[in-house]
């Protein structure tokens, strides 16, 4: 009998380690749907599936590195496909520079996409039913413009609200904290963001100054954004730019990052951990601070 067991569990290990099925697995998870998984792989459609690094792996390189990231998610897909966002219009000029940080390999930093496109494991039903919704109306489009053969998860700064299990969060909290320690930090953000206050999310740091941008259409100032983020870089060249901008930010993420400047998108990472201390289970407002995702 045992040895029955173990052939059986032989078979289906070389079957599920086998290229090809692992090649259409993965096709499936990326589509969300599998009766439209099996209709792109019956009429020979190719798709490119990159490999995105979950959150855990996400944050663990950037500790073990000092490299920059920039943040790609669903509103910035929307703006390269042509549309506005809640707190963002629609620019080409945006648009084309979001698909040229999304398709460029650049030295010393990553691009983070979705994990949730490859993989909801860990996920509240709620999140797993946004990206499923996802998945089906621009599953393909991020399919055709994710060139790159791997990316990091942009999700990791999403780290406690659309998480089932809660109580690891306060742990990637820590280790978010550790990354600028001791650090002197610039903060990018909007003028109603609020990062860091009422809160002790950026104690620790060595010295803090900020730089304020439009709470809306960020964009539009992005020249003296960047001018005034290299000034700070000139001041200090081993300052740590922290950027809380919208889909401003994964540009200037990105193009500090060439400079030879380390500069971190963090997006939401401030609300969700106001979440976090209040023990909130669903996204809701937080006094003095912008939540563009509650009405």
């Amino acid at each position: 009998m045992g040895s029955c067991h173990l052939l059986r569990a032989s078979l289906r290990r070389l079957v599920l380690e086998h290229p090809w099925v692992l090649r259409q697995w993965r096709r499936l998870e990326f589509a969300s749907f599998p009766i439209v998984s099996l209709l792109w792989i019956a009429k020979g459609r190719r798709f490119h599936i990159p490999r995105i690094y979950s959150s855990a792996e996400t944050l663990d390189f950037l500790m073990r590195n000092r490299v920059s990231m920039s943040r790609l998610g669903d509103g910035e897909m929307a703006i390269i496909c042509g549309r506005d966002i809640g707190f963002q219009e629609y620019s080409p000029s945006l648009a084309k520079r979001l698909l040229e940080v999304l398709q460029t390999p650049a030295l010393d930093h990553i691009c983070c996409i979705p994990h949730p496109l490859v993989c909801r494991t860990g996920l509240t039903l709620k999140s797993q039913v946004f990206w499923r919704r996802h998945l089906l109306k621009m599953g393909a489009e991020w399919s055709r413009l994710s060139t790159q053969d791997h990316y990091y998860d942009t999700n990791v700064t999403r780290n406690y609200i659309e998480r089932r299990r809660k109580f690891r969060s306060s742990e990637s909290f820590d280790q978010f904290r550790s990354l600028w320690r001791d650090r002197n930090v610039v903060l990018v953000e909007g003028t109603e963001s609020h990062v860091g206050e009422d809160n002790d999310l950026l104690d620790g740091v060595a010295s803090l100054v900020a730089i304020t941008g439009p709470a809306t259409n960020a964009w539009r100032q992005y020249d003296e954004l960047l001018l005034s983020c290299r000034q700070a870089a000139i001041t200090d060249p081993t300052c740590l730019f922290l950027i809380a901008l919208g889909p401003t930010a994964t540009v200037l993420a990105f193009d500090l990052a060439r400079t030879g400047t380390q500069a971190l998108d963090i997006g939401h990472l401030d609300i969700e951990y106001e979440w976090f201390r209040r023990g909130c289970r669903r996204k809701s407002a937080v006094p003095n601070k912008a939540v563009n995702e509650v009405s």
